[in-house]
């Protein structure tokens, strides 16, 4: 999963269809990466990675098929 500035913003009207989705805990996450990266306790961000990545990306997935639906499905 890339989480990156280069790529296209999350608009606002999935952030509201999507709530259980932690947006500002993820925002706060990609601020302390590359920001304070001196700073990071690397035994908790990997207890992050395992613990909570692989939910997020079910979600993220999830909201990708619903923003941009696979065309190779629809017949």
């Amino acid at each position: 999963m890339k989480c990156s500035r280069s790529r296209p913003r999350i608009t606002q009207g999935v952030k509201d269809r999507r709530p259980e989705v932690q947006w500002p805990q993820i925002v706060a996450l990609r601020n302390i990466l590359v920001h304070e990266y001196f700073g990071l306790n690397l035994h908790q961000v990997w207890t992050m990675v395992q613990k909570d990545l692989p939910e997020l990306e079910k979600q993220i997935q999830r909201i990708r098929a619903e923003v941009a639906p696979d065309p190779a499905r629809s017949g």
